[in-house]
């Protein structure tokens, strides 16, 4: 039986999800598609330690 592969950014990648990376990629895509966010849209995260959030602001779209 081979290793099954998928493609994500043009990279081949193995379809086993090596850590929890890949879940905050999947949320972080999710996030994009739930607030109509381009892919190409500029992001800035800015960590909140005392809240233990991390707060995303998406740059392209301030002052719209």
């Amino acid at each position: 039986m081979g290793t099954k592969y998928q493609e994500v950014w043009g990279i081949q990648m193995t379809q086993q999800k090596p850590n929890d990376l890949w879940e905050d990629m999947a949320t972080l895509n999710s996030l994009y598609e739930e607030l109509m966010w381009d892919h190409s849209d500029v992001l800035e995260f800015n960590a909140d330690y005392e809240n233990n959030r991390i707060i995303i602001k998406n740059k392209s779209r301030e002052g719209l």
